[in-house]
């Protein structure tokens, strides 16, 4: 499983990272503090492969006028 998270209102400031579910601070969506989605940000996911988090993710900051940089965790 892979998820992203979005942080708002920094949404610009911050490189989003795909994670692997299994990656301490994604924590199966549930982050590093274990709310998961907040007022602040959310997770995007479950994926079930690699591909379609990055998909969904390219098509997500297509949409910002200052679109974010993306990359993958250290745990991929």
């Amino acid at each position: 499983m892979y998820y992203f998270y979005v942080n708002f209102p920094r949404v610009s400031d911050k490189t989003i990272l795909i994670h692997s579910g299994a990656c301490s601070k994604c924590n199966n969506g549930l982050g590093l503090r274990g709310l998961g989605s907040t007022s602040r940000g959310f997770w995007a996911g479950p994926f079930m492969q690699h591909a379609q988090a990055s998909a969904a993710l390219d098509l997500l900051v297509s949409k910002f006028v200052n679109p974010p940089l993306t990359s993958n965790c250290d745990c991929i």
